[in-house]
């Protein structure tokens, strides 16, 4: 397994993945990546400012990316609202992670939350910020679990459940 920026001649696979994703979701009940979201704009806009990130199973054919996720720079305002426990605004954004369905359960999406971190803490941020679907009880637990707090929640368009907005001070 390898984690590394993402490029141009990606976005093909990525977006395959995202549609595997896309359909477990659905068969899950979650419609929340369903609504032209994450799209092939938002993927060619995260490799262009290098915060596309891939991992990759490596096999007799080469490799295959299995799993993605996104560090932004660009901080939301609606993050900026609530009352964190962070007051500096020097922290990072983890957007869209994801693992291929038939790779899921295996630890990978810990893997890629570990390395997205561990990218955090060395570029000396304070905490970091995510938003998570409140009707995915699965995947709330993985974040809590990782010592993710909810600071709010905030409703968007690309579903009908809010989503809890989550803080992780970095040590």
């Amino acid at each position: 397994m390898n984690i590394k920026l993402a490029n141009k001649g990606d976005i093909n696979e990525i977006m395959v993945l995202i549609e595997k994703v896309n359909k477990k979701l659905l068969s899950l009940g979650f419609s929340n990546w369903n609504k032209g979201y994450p799209n092939q704009q938002i993927v060619e806009k995260d490799i262009e400012n290098d915060e596309q990130y891939k991992l990759m199973d490596f096999n007799q054919n080469g490799h295959n990316i299995i799993g993605i996720y996104s560090l932004a720079k660009f901080h939301y305002p609606i993050f900026d609202k609530l009352k964190f426990t962070d007051k500096t605004n020097n922290y990072g954004m983890i957007h869209r992670v994801a693992v291929i369905p038939e790779y899921q359960n295996r630890g990978y999406a810990k893997l890629m939350m570990d390395n997205a971190e561990n990218i955090l803490r060395i570029k000396r941020y304070f905490s970091i910020r995510l938003g998570v679907i409140s009707s995915n009880d699965k995947l709330v637990e993985f974040y809590l679990n990782r010592d993710y707090k909810i600071k709010g929640s905030e409703n968007f368009e690309i579903d009908e459940s809010p989503f809890y907005l989550m803080e992780k001070i970095i040590k």
